[in-house]
Order: C-alpha cells, then structure tokens, then sequence
C-alpha cells in the first residue's frame, strides 16, 4: 500500500492504494471550485513538511505546508493578493535548524516558519537578488539607496540586515555574484570598480571582505564561472592572465595557490560543467585540446585528473549533465548518435555504455530529474514521438529499464520534484476534457521496487 497526494480541479486528495488497484481517494480540502482548473507546485521538503502552493477558491495562490506524518494541510497565511509571494518564484533553505523561504513579486520578502502559519514570520522586505546561507550568517545581495546593490547579511531573526561591505563605494552596484561557502568562508564574484568582477572572499565582517586575487589585472573582467568547493579546495573557470584563455583552476583559498586543473600529461582543461561529487571524486563536463565536452573526474591529484571517455569523438561534444551516483557506476545524460539518451560507466572507457534507447530513432529522449533512491535510479522520460508521453521509470544496476507504472495512458507529463529516504513525489500533468491539470503523487518506494521487480 502506498499514500498518493494528487490534485485535480476538485482540490487536493490522499488515497491508499496498492499497484494495479483503483485509487480511492478522499478529499483532504477543497482548494478550487470544479469550473477551473489549477496548479499544485512542490517548492522544498523539510522534517515533517511538504511545502506546497496552489490556488484557492478566490484564485489566490496560498502557500501551504502538507505534514507528512498525519496528512493534514496547513495554510500558512501567504497568500499572492495580500503579501510578496509568487509560487514562480520561491527560494527555500535551511539555516541553523530552521526553514526560510523567499519569494518576489513588486519586491523581495524573506519568511521563517517552522510549518504552521502562527511561527510563519516575515524576517524581511527588499530589494534582494541573490541569497546563500552558511555557517556564520546568511549572505545576500541587498540593494539599498545608499549603496547601490551589495553584499549584506542576516542573522534569521526579523528586522536584522547588515552591510558587509560596501565593495564598490557609492550607490554604484559591485554586482555580487557566484556565492559560494568554502573551509568557513564566503567567495563570491564582485566588482569594486578598480580591479573589475574578481574573486572575493567574506568571514561577514568588513575587514574580513577582501579581493583574493586580480586574475585580469585592471579593470578587466577575469570572467570566473562555475565555482565549486571539493576535498579543501576552490575549482572555477576563469581566464587564464597569460593567453586570454578560459582554464579550469583550483585554491585553497590564498592568493598565491592558483594553479590550472591538468591532467597526468600536463594538458589543462579549459571547461568546467554540471559538476557532481561522490565518494571523494569531482565529476564534470571538461573538454582539453582537440576534444569537445565529455565526462571527466578528479580527485585533487593529477594521476587522478583525466577525461574518462571522449564519448563523442574529436571536437563534438556529448555534454554531459544530471551526472548522478548509484551502486559504484556513474549515470549521465549525454547526446551522442541517438540524441540525449542515458549512460552509465564504472571510471573507464570501456566499461562505459547506453543503458537503453529511450526513444529508438535520433532524437531526445528528454531524461529529466535523475534521482539515486535506495539501489533504484529514477527519472522521468518520454518514448512517443509527439514529445507528450511522459512517464516515470528506473533502472538498477544490471537491470533494464522499466516504465514503473504507466500512471495515465492518454499523454501525460511526468515532473519529479524531490525524494525523501522512502517515498517518491512528483508531479503528473495530464489532459482532461481541455483542462490542463497537475496531480501531486507521493508512491513508497517498497510499492514501486515490488512492482517492478528490482530488489
């Protein structure tokens, strides 16, 4: 038996059912009369709590939290009418062990809530752009009139923001990009009008927010791109100051310890994409001279650094992404002979292969929202040539790939959203009588594993 949350036009319902069963469900709230249809977005889960927004029955878009547990739905009193909230575009994030979000519409709001609308708090209201929690506080790009768009900070409680540091003096932006923590610290991208956008780091004080190292001396631009903390160190892209080149370089942090990422013969890479890091190994889109972007590793040492598989031979490129870990093998979507279609390898090139072609002639299978749950792969895929018949599947090590369940036969989209350590959710999208409807699934993964007979 599993538990299977959906919305219709009716609003939103739990069932138990079993595969192969009819669904039953039972109306947990009515959320939308029935001449209209509405969305349902799942937006971030935490401890006991699904947050959830969708419209109510005054077309307002409500943000609720769904306790996981019990089932029972919680409006949290954010509503798009009455407050600066836009299902489209929300941010959720944990910070010391609580959840914030935050949403925009004329302006910027930050709220704290712990799941219920009475400890649902507004912490505050601006001009925000850009947002990173870390150890010590919880960076921001803030823009304020007197100092133009900079890096501010917050402890989570209401009302509390502090400049950091003006970087770039006066009501001119120093344009805070890139934030990322590492060993303790914030590095971002910024630009104080002297050096152009550099490398920066912060420990949130202002003494403590210096320029790290001029790559393109002046007021250049060094163009630093794709930064990553691994195994102590900073990776990024960025032109190298001796040819104008993009390199992949890794610090640990000091102004003086950038060096370009090469491999055991001295040939650098010059891109650095769709990073993915398990068991003490970075994993990356990379391509070196004479060759296009494929997959390679490292782990810190050049005997380690090395492009696993020029997949796609010569200068093309198979562009890996959604590089994901299961079992020891690394699964990837690449594009090679028959379209986006999934691979798997074990680190070398012979012992990299397609797992199956989704969809059997040159072209997409369009593999989204890849997820390692419990020995079992999941994604959503499509294998009809109309582009519409989305469905969920899985695939085990040494397992073909199946079609979990086909969940409605006339032409649905499948979005998977997010995983907890037992339960699937994902979003169906389905057409019915020229209503576009979205169901929100919650499926226990022993249901699913029994179905399709993996474990």
């Amino acid at each position: 038996m599993y538990k299977h949350f959906f919305t219709s036009a009716l609003g939103l319902f739990i069932a138990l059912c079993s595969f192969g069963q009819t669904y039953n469900p039972v109306l947990i709230e009515d959320m939308m009369d029935a001449n209209r249809t509405r969305d349902a977005v799942i937006h971030h889960i935490s401890g006991d709590f699904m947050y959830v927004s969708g419209l109510n029955g005054s077309s307002q878009t409500v943000l609720y939290a769904i306790n996981i547990k019990d089932s029972t739905i919680h409006d949290l009193g954010i509503n798009s009418q009455s407050h600066n909230f836009n299902k489209n575009s929300v941010t959720f994030f944990e910070y010391k062990s609580a959840t914030y979000f935050m949403s925009s519409k004329s302006s910027v709001t930050l709220w704290k809530t712990d799941g219920t609308a009475k400890n649902t708090t507004e912490i505050l209201t601006g001009k925000i752009s850009k947002i990173l929690p870390t150890d010590k506080a919880i960076f921001m790009e803030f823009e304020s009139d007197s100092t133009g768009r900079e890096l501010y900070a917050t402890d989570g409680t209401a009302g509390n923001i502090k400049l950091v540091k003006d970087i770039y003096a006066g009501t001119k932006h120093s344009t805070i990009d890139k934030m990322t923590a590492h060993n303790g610290m914030l590095y971002f991208v910024a630009d104080d009008s002297t050096h152009g956008k550099e490398l920066w780091k912060s420990d949130g004080t202002t003494s403590g927010t210096v320029l790290v190292k001029d790559f393109a001396t002046g007021t250049a631009t060094s163009s630093i791109n794709y930064i990553n903390s691994f195994n102590n160190e900073l990776y990024f892209t960025a032109k190298n100051p001796s040819d104008g080149k993009n390199n992949v370089f890794k610090t640990n942090g000091s102004d003086t310890s950038f060096v370009v990422l090469e491999d055991v013969n001295g040939d650098p890479f010059y891109s650095f994409e769709n990073v993915a890091i398990w068991d003490s190994v970075l994993y990356f889109g990379g391509n070196q001279t004479g060759k296009g972007i494929e997959l390679c590793r490292t782990n810190g040492s050049k005997s380690g650094t090395y492009m696993i598989v020029d997949l796609d031979p010569g200068t093309y490129s198979s562009s890996p992404e959604q590089i994901t870990h299961l079992n020891g093998l690394i699964y990837f979507v690449a594009d090679y002979d028959k379209g986006k279609e999934l691979y798997y390898t074990d680190g070398t090139a012979s012992g990299t292969r397609l797992t199956t072609d989704m969809y059997p002639i040159q072209t997409d299978a369009f593999i989204n929202h890849i997820t390692a749950l419990n020995n079992i792969l999941l994604f959503s895929a499509h294998s009809n040539g109309n582009y519409r018949d989305f469905e969920l599947y899985s695939r085990g090590n040494g397992v073909s790939t199946k079609r979990v369940k086909d969940i409605y036969q006339d032409l649905p989209r499948v979005h998977l959203i997010t995983f907890l350590p037992i339960t699937i959710y994902f979003i169906l999208q389905q057409t019915m009588a020229l209503m576009a409807v979205r169901c929100l699934f919650q499926m226990e993964l022993a249901a699913a594993q029994n179905y399709i007979g993996m474990c």
